[in-house]
């Protein structure tokens, strides 16, 4: 179904909607940072890589007017994270990832840092398990130093200055103080949900033991050296086990990002994510959604700065937060009430434009009949008219529902029809390149 919308006078009206801080930051002229967690590597569960990559592909469409950043490890650890990077040109390109690294302390140089973390490895794990040890090999990896000596400089043309993010604190004590607080507030929650003595008591005993391995500075406190320590020394449940990994990966996200005061994309709630949009595109616009899917990544950076596009994200940020703000205010029975009219009202719509598109003719006669004669030129008018009378003070919703059908849509027919015309600028370009023929 395709709502109509006359003018962009409504346009400005929807954007003043948009108080959150976020928003007010981007009317500042300010990029907000956020990290990219969810392409490092996790010590639990087997995530689909594929899904990551349209997450990915969401959130650098969304947040195209702010920089995202990675940890310099990140880039590396999982091969699929290191292939699709490498396909992100564009990007990289624009300075909208950006590497965090510390700069004084490893000169600007990558190959210091990862010097310097594989003697620390050396130096804490055991050479029969070193080997395997998934940091350590991909530090080692022929990957890695494609990525960092060849692609960025060579291929992304990516300038050192462009590229890092100076650290402004230090990660390992952000970890370490992340995971302490993570199992104080967590642990009492779970602590319940047990059922034998037995259990609390070993319970106790690994949280007591993190809080330990994370107090204790002079021995390396990673997220699997933790983890052997645990399954070795208490052989937890499966359920034990996964809350252990499970606050130790968010507590590293949380630190890689605070290390520069970002915000870790996986932690946002309340507003619009990759994620998120993935899911209701599918749900609603799927041929979009297949569309965005389907095109290169360098095509994926220019419909970031596209126009509609980024008008599109508005919109569907001011649906958000109209229906958090009047959760907040008390209002959600209303809102409740309205988002069912207005249910019916898009119902109406779609009968309407229905007869119109398959018996125009027909229903003009009737209201010519009736004296009707200027309404049965504009259904459409007639709708709107309509709407606005039964909305009330709710009607901004249903402008900011028809703002974002409108967009979707033509997004949809840019992406698809006008897409397949474009091969004929050729043409307009040949045209112009020749000699030009004066009337005299």
């Amino acid at each position: 179904m395709s709502l109509t919308i006359s003018g962009h006078a409504k346009e400005d009206r929807i954007v003043e909607l948009l108080n959150t801080d976020y928003i007010s930051l981007l009317k500042e002229g300010k990029e907000v940072l956020f990290c990219i967690d969810y392409l490092d590597h996790e010590t639990h569960g087997n995530r689909p890589f594929s899904l990551l990559e349209e997450r990915l592909r969401y959130d650098l469409l969304i947040f195209s007017s702010d920089t995202l950043c990675m940890s310099v490890p990140a880039c590396i650890k999982l091969r699929d994270t290191t292939d699709l990077l490498i396909q992100l040109d564009e990007f990289w390109k624009n300075r909208k990832i950006r590497l965090q690294l510390d700069v004084k302390k490893h000169h600007k140089k990558v190959a210091n840092y990862f010097k310097n973390r594989k003697a620390i490895l050396e130096g804490s794990i055991p050479e029969e398990q070193l080997l395997n040890h998934f940091e350590y090999k991909a530090y080692t990896d022929k990957r890695t130093d494609n990525f960092f000596s060849i692609y960025l400089p060579q291929m992304a043309f990516a300038e050192p200055k462009d590229l890092f993010i100076n650290k402004s604190n230090d990660t390992d004590a952000l970890f370490r103080n992340k995971t302490i607080k993570l199992f104080e507030n967590h642990s009492e929650f779970f602590r319940c949900s047990l059922q034998q003595s037995n259990d609390k008591v070993t319970f106790d005993g690994m949280v007591n033991r993190v809080r330990a391995l994370a107090i204790d500075t002079h021995n390396l406190f990673q997220r699997s050296i933790v983890e052997d320590c645990i399954s070795i020394e208490y052989r937890p449940s499966l359920d034990e086990m996964k809350f252990v990994t499970t606050l130790l990966d968010r507590a590293f996200a949380q630190a890689n990002a605070s290390t520069n005061g970002a915000t870790p994309l996986s932690f946002v709630l309340n507003q619009l994510t990759g994620y998120w949009l993935a899911k209701l595109l599918k749900k609603t616009y799927s041929n979009l959604h297949n569309l965005i899917c389907a095109l290169p990544w360098s095509e994926v950076y220019a419909l970031s700065q596209d126009k509609d596009w980024r008008t599109f994200i508005e919109y569907v940020n001011a649906f958000i937060w109209i229906v958090q703000d009047s959760t907040r205010n008390n209002l959600r029975p209303t809102m409740e009430s309205c988002i069912k009219k207005i249910s019916r009202y898009i119902l109406s719509l779609s009968f309407w434009k229905t007869v119109k598109e398959e018996a125009t003719d027909a229903i003009n006669q009737k209201m010519y009949e009736y004296g009707l004669a200027s309404e049965a030129q504009n259904l459409e008018l007639m709708f709107e008219l309509y709407t606005d009378f039964y909305a009330g003070k709710h009607k901004v919703l249903l402008d900011v529902i028809k703002a974002t059908d409108m967009l979707a849509n033509r997004l949809t027919e840019k992406l698809s029809k006008e897409k397949s015309l474009s091969y004929l600028l050729e043409y307009g370009k040949k045209q112009k390149q020749k000699r030009y023929e004066i009337l005299e």
